[in-house]
């Protein structure tokens, strides 16, 4: 469900890329590029109309959104038996995140996310 959620992101905001992502136990991991940058329209020169461009998302709507759908359906199967309640919140308040400027961090970041699962059981919160 959360991978369906994850890959269906580019259908309510047109301006992205998904990039790699994984789920962990206790989080996910995931690159979001924003594929477009500057004003909300574009003046077309031959014609002097105006085109308007989709809105560039911001990553807090992204990542809300993300998180409402997954609650949204998360719920659905609690009230089916499908899975076990939870208390208060499936997701933490926050999120971190962190721009990346060029290609080697890209790179990087993206081997992180490949290799963590390797690394859980060195996680603090392993059982």
């Amino acid at each position: 469900m959360v991978h369906r959620i994850w890959n269906g992101i580019p259908n309510d905001f047109h301006n992205i890329q998904l990039h790699e992502f994984v789920i962990m136990p206790n989080h996910i991991h995931g690159i979001i590029e924003i594929t477009t940058v500057g004003a909300d329209s574009i003046s077309a020169k031959d014609t002097g109309a105006e085109i308007d461009s989709a809105p560039t998302p911001a990553i807090p709507e992204i990542v809300q959104s993300f998180k409402r759908h997954t609650t949204i359906e998360y719920i659905k199967m609690v009230k089916l038996n499908i899975m076990p309640p939870f208390e208060k919140r499936i997701w933490q308040r926050n999120y971190y995140e962190h721009i990346i400027r060029n290609e080697k961090s890209y790179y990087q970041i993206a081997e992180y996310i490949r290799n963590n699962p390797l690394k859980w059981q060195e996680d603090k919160y392993y059982v």
